[in-house]
């Protein structure tokens, strides 16, 4: 969502003359948009009117002849002049809900339970953006946030609040986000806050605030190592895990029994822990930690539904015969933790595939280590992808679990451009995979019908002077020892530009050769075969005609 600065608004007539078409008629505003006022000045957004509607009014601008206009209508934090964009209309008026604006209240640093000065502008402009203006006035009203974590908690929570270490302290304090940190609470009313916190990098800075007052209860805490880590605050002073924790189950109901867990899965968006897995009829199980932690159930075991976890008791499952399950620990829902057993008529794969090769640090064939290469398999249908630089002359296994591992049948067969590579593969059998060239390339495994390809991927130019057009990128080479791109292609006159993985989100390059610019414009071409060489981290390329 993009945010501007709302600056002193415009105010008197606006008028554009078109050279275009001598029968264009000469536009000019005869009365500007005024926006009605709401119908309250202050507004106090809880669950129960989350659905009312909101909707912002305005009399349509006056040109003096019917134009169709677009208006675009912004919300202001007084404070600190942030601003985000309501939406915008072609009518005379925006209907949004309270739910809506509330969450809104996160982008513009007004926290729950605390009063926001707010104001509504409009921007509006016609005849295709020739004409562009701003409302008449401002409508000013006030507004009480709430986290709709919160509705059914009746104890002292905290947010923690996580920055990379290049923000400031200054940064950090007035600009957080309530609507996605994380939560701790003192569920027991005994001042100790606690709870769990994912880290999605390295060297990672956090701050634990009140829930209420937003007091600092502790600041500057680093995490040297990302991952899963449990966090406590007692009067004043912040502990954590030394090192981050998986979780899994352990029970004579689970694959492993009580002496090994069998790990689970996190998945940083739905903050959950979930993996599927058969589970045996009437025998018991527990949520375990590597770190030697267990949560049992805390709630009446009477069926396989789930519950609240935090008891001694074993998870019993209660079933007239094995079953497969997906089985999902939440531990991130502040003082709720809790578990889910669904019941699936198919055994989906596991979401990760390792990659263990002597190309990591010391040679060691590590799957646990951070510098283990992974493939995923977001739909756990047993196809997995991964993009990564693979080395010329180093091996490597595929690693699905502690019992399962998949070798190469063969040897890769290469196009003769070397742009993908095939080979089969064989469950705990077969050679390990040694690369015969080094580059970035796309690894697809499919596990079922034990096939693999290694695609070259990256960086490629595309445009009309370019071999595939604007319709398909030509590849070019990596070489991670000069972590330079660099391919010698046949152009024609035209334009081209540099592209990521054939996604423009990924990465766009254009401009000047010297000093490339993310989105930039065509590179102007004439006809003929150049080396081109780009260096990404430098923002500059060469293109040397051959």
């Amino acid at each position: 969502m993009k945010k501007i600065y709302l600056y002193t608004l415009l105010l008197g007539l606006v008028g554009l003359t078109s050279c275009e078409d001598d029968a264009t008629p000469v536009l000019s505003v005869k009365a500007n948009a005024i926006l009605q006022e709401l119908p309250k000045s202050d507004y106090v957004f809880t669950a129960d009117n989350a659905s009312e509607p909101f909707t912002v009014k305005w009399t349509p601008t006056d040109y003096g002849f019917q134009a169709s206009t677009s208006y675009t209508v912004m919300l202001t934090n007084l404070a600190n002049e942030k601003s985000v964009e309501l939406g915008t209309t072609s009518a005379n008026e925006l209907s949004l809900t309270n739910e809506n604006i509330n969450l809104l209240m996160n982008d513009l640093n007004v926290y729950p339970g605390q009063k926001g000065e707010l104001a509504i502008s409009l921007d509006y402009s016609a005849y295709e953006g020739k004409l562009d203006s701003v409302a008449g006035n401002v409508i000013k009203f006030k507004a009480t946030p709430y986290d709709p974590r919160t509705v059914n908690i009746d104890w002292d929570y905290a947010y923690v609040a996580v920055y990379k270490p290049a923000v400031t302290k200054a940064a950090a304090n007035a600009d957080w986000n309530w609507a996605t940190a994380y939560m701790i609470g003192d569920v027991n009313g005994d001042g100790k806050y606690e709870g769990w916190v994912n880290f999605e990098e390295d060297n990672l800075i956090y701050k634990v605030l009140d829930g209420k007052t937003y007091e600092v209860l502790g600041e500057g805490q680093t995490v040297a190592k990302k991952g899963f880590y449990q966090i406590s605050a007692v009067e004043g002073e912040v502990t954590q895990s030394a090192n981050p924790v998986l979780w899994g189950v352990a029970g004579d109901a689970t694959p492993k029994g009580w002496g090994e867990m069998t790990k689970l899965d996190y998945n940083s968006e739905t903050r959950l822990w979930s993996k599927v897995i058969k589970l045996l009829a009437g025998k018991d199980f527990k949520f375990r930690a590597d770190s030697e932690q267990e949560y049992g159930i805390a709630t009446t075991n009477t069926n396989n539904d789930g519950g609240v976890l935090g008891g001694e008791e074993n998870i019993k499952v209660i079933a007239e015969e094995d079953q497969t399950y997906l089985v999902t620990l939440n531990l991130t829902e502040v003082g709720k933790y809790s578990y889910t057993l669904e019941a699936v008529d198919f055994v989906p794969s596991t979401e990760f595939i390792y990659l263990p090769g002597d190309y990591q640090k010391d040679g060691t064939a590590d799957a646990s280590a951070d510098d283990c290469l992974k493939i995923q398999s977001p739909g756990l249908d047993y196809i997995y992808t991964g993009t990564f630089v693979l080395y010329k002359d180093k091996s490597f296994n595929f690693y699905e679990d502690t019992d399962v591992y998949y070798g190469i049948n063969g040897e890769i067969k290469w196009e003769e451009d070397g742009s993908k590579g095939t080979f089969n593969i064989q469950k705990n059998a077969g050679d390990k995979i040694k690369m015969d060239r080094s580059g970035n390339f796309r690894m697809d495994l499919d596990t079922k019908n034990l096939t693999g390809t290694i695609t070259k991927a990256g960086w490629e130019v595309i445009g009309d002077a370019t071999p595939g057009e604007w319709s398909a990128g030509t590849v070019m080479d990596y070489d991670p020892e000069t972590k330079l791109w660099s391919i010698t292609v046949t152009l024609k006159d035209g334009g081209m530009k540099f592209r990521k993985d054939g996604d423009w989100s990924k990465g766009d390059l254009g401009g000047d050769l010297s000093a490339l610019t993310d989105g930039g414009g065509n590179i102007t071409v004439t006809a003929g075969t150049y080396e081109i060489v780009l260096n990404v981290e430098a923002k500059t390329a060469t293109m040397t005609k051959k």
